[in-house]
């Protein structure tokens, strides 16, 4: 059951990026909505680093990623959610 929910959390999180990638250009990706999608799907700690890791370091919007991956135990991308 762990391992359906994760797969299906890889193939939306794959899905995701492959459609942001249809978008105008690098301004339709990475953005927090994105990432909160991803967390909300289930995505795992390895995944949501990934893609907070392709903002600029000074954004806000890292700094908002940071709080949400603690909330779910995601202190590294080697860590393993606590809230699934």
């Amino acid at each position: 059951m762990m391992v359906t929910r994760v797969r299906s959390a890889s193939i939306c999180l794959l899905a995701a990026v492959a459609l942001s990638a249809c978008g105008s250009g690098p301004a339709d990706t990475g953005t927090y909505e994105g990432f909160n999608d991803a967390l909300e799907s289930g995505a795992t700690c390895a995944e949501l680093f990934e893609i907070r890791n392709e903002w600029d370091p000074k954004s806000s919007k890292v700094v908002q990623a940071n709080e949400a991956l603690r909330e779910i135990g995601c202190y590294s991308s080697s860590s393993t959610r606590t809230d699934t």
